[in-house]
């Protein structure tokens, strides 16, 4: 991995993009908030963290989870239409998500919320065990 993000774009990112730091008036997109955590990275994050986010919130839920993929490449061509994503970054993206339920596991265990961690864990598992269809799905973005 490490070589292959020598190659990724990098800028700043907002870094805790999540549906409650989304702001809309009425179906229009009108913002972000909650800017603490931003720092200049892979530029790729932010969609694969705002997918993430929205895969643990209703990961329980079994009808959420079988149309998470459709959304996570739904919300990456929205991303696209701005920042055409890099055949890099495309092959990447699903150590982008692993990376980040890592981070939830490990901020997790720091503040000794346990069942968190754990929680964080099992989504990382399935997203391990679904790898070939969240490859093959993210095929149709190149």
């Amino acid at each position: 991995m490490i070589p292959i993000y020598k190659t990724l774009p990098k800028q700043i990112i907002h870094r805790d993009i999540h549906p409650g730091n989304i702001l809309f008036q009425g179906k229009k997109l009108s913002g972000f908030i909650d800017f603490e955590l931003s720092l200049k990275t892979v530029r790729i994050f932010d969609p694969c963290y705002c997918a993430t986010s929205i895969l643990i919130a209703g990961f329980e839920d079994r009808e959420k989870r079988e149309v998470w993929l459709e959304l996570f490449i739904e919300l990456l061509q929205g991303y696209g239409m701005k920042n055409k994503l890099t055949k890099e970054e495309l092959g990447s993206l699903i150590y982008i998500l692993y990376s980040i339920e890592l981070i939830f596991i490990g901020f997790s265990c720091d503040n000794d919320m346990i069942d968190a961690a754990r929680y964080n864990q099992k989504v990382l598992k399935w997203l391990y065990g679904n790898k070939g269809l969240i490859k093959n799905a993210l095929k149709n973005l190149e």
